[in-house]
Parts: C-alpha cells; sequence; structure tokens
C-alpha cells in the first residue's frame, strides 16, 4: 500500500511540474509574440489532458475567433 501512495504522490508531482513547465513555456511564447509556438505549446497542454489557465483559455478563444 505505502508503494502505491508514493508511486501515486509521485505521478501528482510530476504532473504538477509538467503543467507548471507548459504554462511557463506557453507565457513566454506569448510575450516574444510566437503565436505558432504559443499554439503549439497550448495543443501539448490539451493532449495532457491538463485544464487551461485563464490565459491558455482566453488565447484559445482567440485563435478560434480568428478562423472564422
Amino acid at each position: 500500500m505505502c508503494q502505491l501512495w508514493k508511486a501515486k504522490k509521485a505521478s501528482v508531482m510530476t504532473n504538477l511540474l509538467g503543467n507548471w513547465w507548459h504554462s511557463s513555456q506557453f507565457c513566454s511564447a506569448l510575450w516574444r509574440s510566437n503565436e505558432q509556438q504559443a499554439q503549439r505549446i497550448l495543443q501539448e497542454i490539451e493532449n495532457s489532458g491538463a485544464n487551461f489557465s485563464w490565459l491558455e483559455q482566453l488565447f484559445k478563444n482567440k485563435v478560434k475567433s480568428d478562423q472564422f
């Protein structure tokens, strides 16, 4: 049981770190006005199953509205 709990805890920490990294890279891409990279990172965030931050959701909506 203890090993399972440790594995689950490590998985949660890995997910948190990965989510933070993607969000950080996303903000950096936007800061540099690199929309292509921001879109690629946004796709990675979506594929990971993580929830979007308010900024990521706002950018996703902007990209969607620009397509029409």
